[in-house]
């Protein structure tokens, strides 16, 4: 396959074919053919569906019938722009052809792809959008978003195209501002070895001056066509979400990016978004990995995650590191008595890993606890007390410890420390329980891999250890 010139006269002649694919129905496979010969690589995301299939019939298929909407890449980025205004202009006037045809989408789609490392560019890239990755590039590493030293370059990304020689534009304006916000969103993820979620598409400015996202024009055409791709989410600057929110169907598929105050709040939702959750048959390492890299954006998402998709593995390796003692006692054969508190995980992990028959669930919010005798409900844990301590008499550390004896009835009872406040676990530790074992969730923390974020709990080091009064 030669290479693509994309110059003045491509596009004045990709208007002078949607007029005629407009007007000349029964000219349309030939039509669509031409268009696919003038821009080769890019006919797949440039020309509308129906295009493409007609071009099909002409017994030349553009591209290899590659399909945009499911075309996935490390690294992918597209990139949303206006055409020329005089070929945006032949759109509009052909728009409503009598039976919906037309050769164009609404906007144009620069398909780029960063890859990690130091590389030559097979085909450069025009100068405008050389320069917007190098920007791009720079705040990034500016703002701690990227580690310095960090090669990365940006290249066309065409699919099974082999173009041997460069795709040239030459005397084209096009306005590649929008693009920022896609380039570096996806540079963010493959910096961190992940991979693009193919439905979710942006557009966005960023002004490094006065730390904000800029409105963009073409948002209307712009969400158009990524909806055109398949796309389930469309992110676009603040101000521009009432004029995008029109064009979808649904008003969940179009999110407005915050105005700031910093570029990591702002991508915040779309890095997450962008990051395709890792299938139900994942490994425990992909899983672990995007809840690990989704905690640093958006940490009570990662925390839903963590619950529900990964939390049986973890309590899996936590089973797999208890001493003897503690195992002897699991699958049935003790009560465990823990705390409502705020994070429902830590007793269902506790659950998980000592499955047993009874639970004694110590609250003083009676939200909390209805949330957590929920989930342990939903697991198949119906044999819950509840135990709440400003009521039921238990306001001293040994009447807790009569109700927790008459509750477990002459079971070994292992009382999780972990969960709840300093109070809780002191009345816990304290209370003059039978044959109980007291327990502790030993773990440390995750280092972020980027400045400003937190480190969360690290899954991996997550270990039971039995509390003795030397401790």
């Amino acid at each position: 396959m030669h290479g693509v010139t994309i110059s003045r006269e491509t596009f004045d002649s990709l208007a002078e074919l949607a007029e005629e694919y407009g007007r000349r129905p029964r000219l349309r496979p030939y039509i669509a053919e031409k268009a696919c010969d003038l821009v080769q690589a890019f006919a797949p995301w440039w020309l509308t569906a129906e295009a493409l299939a007609q071009a099909s019939r002409s017994g030349t298929p553009p591209a290899d019938a590659v399909d945009p909407a499911r075309f996935t890449t490390h690294g992918l980025a597209r990139i949303l722009c206006l055409w020329p205004t005089a070929l945006a202009a032949t759109i509009e006037r052909t728009a409503p052809a009598r039976d919906g045809a037309r050769l164009l989408r609404d906007a144009c789609v620069l398909p780029v792809r960063w890859v990690l490392g130091a590389s030559r560019p097979v085909n450069p890239l025009p100068d405008p959008l050389a320069q917007l990755a190098e920007t791009v590039r720079c705040e990034l590493r500016e703002v701690g978003l990227l580690a310095h030293g960090q090669e990365v370059t940006l290249e066309w990304c065409l699919g099974p195209y082999r173009l041997k020689s460069p795709i040239e534009f030459c005397d084209v304006q096009l306005s590649l501002a929008s693009g920022f916000v896609p380039l570096a969103s996806a540079l963010i993820v493959a910096a961190n070895g992940g991979e693009p979620a193919v439905g979710v598409w942006s557009t966005g400015a960023w002004n490094a001056e006065f730390n904000f996202c800029e409105n963009v024009d073409g948002v209307p055409q712009k969400v158009r066509t990524a909806l055109s791709f398949g796309a389930e989410h469309v992110f676009v600057p603040s101000g521009n979400y009432h004029e995008a929110a029109r064009e979808a169907a649904r008003p969940e598929q179009v999110h407005a990016l915050a105005v700031g105050p910093s570029l990591d709040r702002v991508l915040a939702p779309l890095l997450v978004a962008y990051r395709a959750e890792p299938p139900a048959n994942a490994s425990y390492e992909e899983k672990r990995a995007y809840y690990v890299y989704t905690a640093e954006y958006d940490p009570s998402r990662a925390r839903r995650y963590y619950d529900r998709a990964l939390l049986e593995d973890v309590a899996a390796r936590v089973t797999q590191r208890m001493d003897a003692q503690l195992c002897s006692l699991v699958e049935g054969r003790c009560a465990l008595v823990t705390v409502a508190s705020q994070s429902p995980g830590v007793v269902l992990l506790a659950a998980l890993v000592f499955r047993p028959c009874r639970i004694v669930l110590v609250y003083d919010d009676a939200q909390a606890a209805k949330q957590v005798n929920d989930e342990l409900r939903q697991r198949g844990y119906s044999n819950v007390v509840c135990l709440r301590l400003d009521e039921d008499h238990l306001g001293t550390v040994r009447q807790l410890a009569a109700k927790i004896n008459e509750c477990t009835a002459g079971l070994p009872v292992i009382i999780d420390l972990t969960p709840g406040s300093k109070s809780h676990t002191l009345a816990l530790y304290r209370a003059p329980v039978q044959r109980a074992h007291r327990v502790y969730l030993r773990n440390r923390w995750t280092q972020p891999s980027r400045k400003g974020a937190r480190g969360i709990e690290d899954p991996d080091t997550m270990q039971y250890v039995t509390v003795t009064d030397d401790q």
